[in-house]
């Protein structure tokens, strides 16, 4: 049964108000509440146990700070949302003048739409050929779209939680989720049937990914491990333990070597994962590292972290090469894209930012989103970005837009480097992936 509680709204620039709610009060009323006190709409935050800041963005994240608090009276901190201004210059280029891509083309789901997810969408991947978008949500369902209609084509149920990820294998025969109720599901995609359930962690998975030979399934999970399972006995083949607290993402190199993984503990680790050795520790991050992705040629990680940055690092030197600040809030995901001439980041500010690799300048500002955008995917030129407004949208990625130049990239790539092949829609190159 819900009881009433008190919360103090500290105002930034304004005086102080109060407002009295159920203590089971949801994210998107609450913020409603404090439209209607205020007379506008802020993101909301609170201080956690060590005197940080922590953004408020879902019910799972309000819920937390109304049971962590045993004041009479809490206290939430009400900031003006900042997503049309440029963002702040690189150190790289002080001024460098952003240039546009082409407003979003397709919003996928949403009010108008009646098969639409109901809750925050946390993940969105292209399938291989790009033709269709899989979605996971905090309705407890994945969805299959149509991307170049927007039409829904088919929901998958199963999960008895929220679905934190998923992904398509490189033949797109199958689908890999993975939720908080402490499972990954596979499906297949003819019929979107689920074909096995993969137990094994003890807490919430946040990532799930296939390795480019579509044999594996790597998980990450806030019970400190990264699993790698064996797709054909459905069995946890290697569990990788290291991280000091939860792993968030994990993804393979594009030549299935390597899996990198990245954690609440600060962290990014490299592993190679069939000797359950780690090869590298990545520090440079000042706060939970959210993603973590793998250039095309295997060379470079880009990384996004809470505390607002996004880091592009040389594997081989361990080295982190240059820090992308833009966003002002913490910042969900990170990827490479066209070829790795480009980086992709997503974050709470509601806002997508385009970066380019070898400058990391800021090239463009993709604003649109009604809340935290979580996830960002690359395919052939498009770009898919998921938010907590329960949409996901689908963006023109002309690179003809944006000036050209020769990446740092293309400058270390090795003499006898292929390039992607002119039907590779994966933004890594040839992977020699094979059917599953």
């Amino acid at each position: 049964m819900s009881s009433t509680i008190q919360i103090k709204l500290a105002v930034e620039g304004g005086a102080s108000k109060v407002i009295n709610v159920d203590d089971d009060i949801s994210f998107a009323a609450i913020l409603d509440e404090i439209e209607n006190k205020c007379g506008k709409r802020y993101a909301i935050s609170c201080e956690d146990e060590d005197g940080e800041g922590m953004e408020i963005d879902d019910d799972e994240s309000l819920q937390m700070f109304i049971e962590s608090n045993d004041e009479n009276c809490l206290t939430l901190v009400c900031k003006e949302m900042v997503i049309d201004e440029k963002p702040l210059p690189s150190s790289h280029e002080e001024g460098d003048k952003q240039q546009s891509l082409q407003s979003y083309f397709k919003t996928i789901g949403g009010p108008q739409c009646k098969d639409g997810h109901t809750g925050a969408i946390y993940c969105c991947e292209f399938s291989p050929n790009g033709e269709k978008l899989i979605t996971a949500s905090r309705d407890r369902t994945l969805k299959v779209w149509n991307t170049r209609t927007g039409d829904h084509l088919s929901t998958l149920k199963g999960h008895l939680g929220f679905v934190l990820s998923c992904d398509y294998s490189p033949c797109g025969q199958y689908i890999v989720s993975a939720s908080d109720d402490m499972t990954c599901r596979i499906w297949t995609t003819h019929d979107h049937k689920e074909l096995c359930i993969l137990r094994g962690h003890t807490e919430k998975i946040f990532s799930c990914r296939y390795s480019p030979d579509a044999k594996y399934i790597a998980s990450a999970s806030c019970d400190q491990v990264c699993r790698v399972w064996n797709t054909d006995t459905q069995q946890t083949l290697y569990a990788l333990k290291g991280h000091t607290l939860s792993v968030f993402d994990c993804d393979f190199s594009s030549d299935g070597r390597q899996i990198s993984t990245a954690s609440d503990d600060k962290t990014v680790r490299t592993w190679d994962w069939r000797n359950q050795s780690e090869t590298a520790v990545f520090k440079g991050h000042s706060a939970t590292v959210w993603s973590t992705n793998y250039s095309h040629d295997d060379k470079y990680l880009v990384t996004a972290s809470m505390n607002h940055d996004v880091i592009l690092w040389d594997v081989r030197m361990t080295k982190e090469l240059h820090t992308m600040k833009g966003h002002r809030t913490p910042v969900h995901r990170a990827i490479f894209a066209d070829n790795s001439n480009y980086i992709v980041s997503c974050a709470r500010d509601w806002t997508a930012m385009v970066w380019e690799t070898h400058s990391g300048i800021c090239k463009s500002i993709l604003s649109g989103h009604q809340g935290t955008v979580y996830h960002v995917s690359y395919c052939g030129g498009i770009l898919a970005t998921c938010s907590l407004d329960d949409t996901a949208r689908l963006w023109k990625f002309p690179t003809d837009q944006i000036t050209p130049q020769t990446s740092v990239l293309n400058k270390t790539r090795d003499c006898n480097q292929l390039p992607a092949s002119s039907n590779d829609m994966s933004g890594k190159g040839n992977q020699n992936k094979q059917p599953l």
